[in-house]
């Protein structure tokens, strides 16, 4: 194996690896969404927290593979498909690092409590924006996927 091709396999390893603990923590904030005391409400804190942080990094990381494959092996993908996509990833970036300073600066624990809300919604509305960019990807490049479970007998 080249060592491009093992880069290759451990990003993308390393992607559904993000992908996977973003998706564990929104089901965990999801689960708790709604119940009552100190626990929950650090649980949904966390929850969210790392759902965002995860997902983001499968994103970004994903929009970096995607400029590398359109550039260096010809795939045939519209460029404002990427150019979106990582669009999106630096909108988020940027809606992250501004809210920081605002925080610190303006906040009293109402306002802070609805920016955070704010902030949240946003992120939650960009990122998935990129997963119905990912879908435009994948029908621009005619890509397929199926799925299978190991040792089963079903057959097409």
């Amino acid at each position: 194996m080249n060592t491009q091709k093992f880069r290759s396999a451990k990003l993308l390893r390393v992607i559904l690896y993000f992908g996977i603990i973003g998706a564990v923590f929104l089901i965990l904030y999801a689960t708790v969404l709604g119940s009552e005391g100190h626990v929950y409400r650090l649980l949904r804190r966390y929850g969210v927290i790392i759902f965002f942080a995860f997902t983001y990094l499968a994103q970004l990381l994903m929009a970096s593979r995607l400029l590398y494959l359109v550039k260096h092996l010809q795939v045939d993908l519209p460029r404002s498909i990427y150019q979106v996509k990582l669009g999106l990833c630096v909108a988020l970036l940027v809606i992250g690092l501004i809210s920081l300073p605002v925080r610190a600066f303006y906040g009293g624990e109402e306002f802070n409590t609805r920016l955070e809300n704010v902030v949240e919604w946003n992120f939650a509305l960009w990122m998935t924006l990129y997963f119905v960019v990912t879908y435009f990807a994948w029908q621009a490049t005619t890509f397929e996927a199926s799925f299978s479970v190991k040792g089963s007998t079903t057959k097409k």
